[in-house]
């Protein structure tokens, strides 16, 4: 999620948008994160349950000398990654399974991992590749994806119905129970949701409500909308306070507090 990347901090420097209605069922949205401007060595990434593809431009300020195409997959636990000499990010958030509707070799994409478009699509990803390397306009880079994903639509299936089930049913909320509710809806069993999730995710539905959790905590921490820290477990989904903690350190490797003391020292720094 990447307006909660490092503590929350470059909100006001990233533009969302809104992806074709034609891929509204594969893609959460696009993403141009402006980058000239932060200081830290490294970027903190906080755990996603969705894959993404990513150009890194860099070089230059504002006339970028490289970029460098990918797709990581979706990231169980939060990770900081060098970003030295970075100037911009553009992005496409894919939906949960989202991999299997586009085609791709979903073995060849593993949980936290970059790999090349190549090793995904075969040679219309290195084809892709060259093309969104070698445009230097963002917003054109964005439409490039876009048309991309499209064409792979047509090449692919239908988003396993698993999944878009379980994502209907588990968003917004949190605890255990949402498995076993959301498995006899679809009329299967807990176990059965648990391998067809994961078998295209890459994480487990349990894990998936704990990135959901997290980030609606992270979200709350990160703009001050809701202050307080016991107010922002209960609304959030957790048990209380310490559980949000708890769960913060297993997930991103650091507490609230130091989430959010991240995103205020880089604000500063603009």
């Amino acid at each position: 999620m990447i307006t909660l990347d490092q503590g929350g901090c470059r909100q006001v420097d990233a533009s969302v948008i809104t992806p074709p209605s034609a891929l509204a069922e594969v893609v959460e949205h696009g993403f141009v994160l402006d980058m000239r401007h932060v200081s830290a060595p490294s970027w903190l990434v906080v755990p996603d349950a969705s894959a993404h593809l990513l150009v890194h431009l860099g070089g230059g300020a504002d006339e970028p000398t490289w970029a460098q195409a990918s797709l990581i997959g979706a990231r169980a636990v939060g990770e900081a990654f060098p970003i030295a000499g970075r100037a911009w990010t553009v992005g496409v958030r894919l939906r949960p399974g989202a991999l299997v509707a586009l085609g791709a070799r979903v073995e060849n994409v593993p949980v936290g991992h970059r790999v090349s478009l190549v090793d995904v699509w075969g040679s219309p990803g290195e084809d892709v590749r060259r093309r969104l390397e070698g445009t230097p306009d963002r917003a054109d880079i964005l439409r490039l994806a876009f048309a991309f994903l499209s064409d792979r639509t047509r090449a692919g299936t239908d988003r396993p119905w698993a999944v878009r089930g379980f994502e209907r049913a588990a968003r917004g909320r949190g605890g255990r129970r949402v498995i076993e509710e959301s498995a006899r809806s679809m009329g299967i069993s807990p176990r059965t949701l648990r391998r067809s999730f994961t078998a295209v995710t890459g994480i487990t539905p349990m894990r998936h409500v704990r990135i959901g959790r997290l980030h609606r905590a992270a979200g709350m921490i990160s703009t001050g909308a809701c202050s307080g820290g016991a107010r922002v477990a209960q609304r959030a989904g957790y048990a209380d306070q310490a559980h949000m903690s708890r769960e913060f350190t297993a997930l991103i490797g650091e507490s609230p507090s130091k989430y959010r003391a991240r995103g205020l020292a880089d604000s500063f720094k603009r």
